[in-house]
């Protein structure tokens, strides 16, 4: 289970931030999205959860005590589908081909909701016949919130831990560290100068 110190510092972060999140399990997956989630909420922040399936979303968010009815009424919560090439998270288009393709759905989704306070959490996906891209996406997302002096959003990537260790590609885990502010493993979390 992730410790409970861990998942304030991920709450506690400034916006702005670019944090990844490496689980061991399903049930931390899903611990670690639920607390960000309800303290995003109890704060009346915007809460984005893009997402492989969304009904198991809604279902594990509901069985982790979240009123998502009433959340998504009150514009609280937004649960969207992240995976395939042709997926439009939302109703805004996500092009997988461009580096650039979450600033763009960012930006966009700013305009669609016209709030100040976000977080967005990403169950990020690993492509292995592409991890070069994925690198690319996190860089260009870490690029615009370190240029991006007030930027409204947190955002929130999660990855799991026993398939990055897997990876045996060149530099890939320690690039994909450095396209972060911040990384969140079981019991630590640090800080990415």
């Amino acid at each position: 289970m992730i410790q409970e110190q861990v998942l304030r510092y991920v709450n506690d972060l400034p916006h702005g931030s670019h944090v990844a999140v490496f689980y061991e399990d399903l049930d931390d997956k899903q611990e670690i999205i639920a607390e960000i989630v309800k303290d995003g909420v109890q704060k009346s922040e915007a809460v984005v959860y893009l997402c492989r399936n969304v009904e198991q979303a809604r279902k594990f968010l509901i069985g982790h005590g979240i009123d998502v009815d009433r959340y998504e009424k009150e514009g609280l919560i937004d649960i969207g589908k992240l995976g395939s090439k042709e997926s439009h998270p939302l109703g805004i288009e996500y092009s997988h081909s461009d580096d650039d393709a979450s600033v763009k759905w960012l930006n966009a989704y700013f305009k669609k909701k016209g709030r100040k306070h976000f977080r967005v959490i990403m169950d990020s996906l690993l492509d292995l016949a592409d991890l070069h891209h994925i690198v690319e996406i996190e860089k260009a997302s870490e690029t615009y919130f370190r240029a991006s002096q007030n930027v409204p959003a947190k955002l929130v990537c999660v990855y799991p831990n026993k398939e990055i260790v897997k990876i045996d590609k060149e530099s890939f885990f320690f690039d994909l560290i450095h396209a972060h502010s911040h990384a969140v493993f079981p019991g630590m979390a640090f800080e990415i100068k």
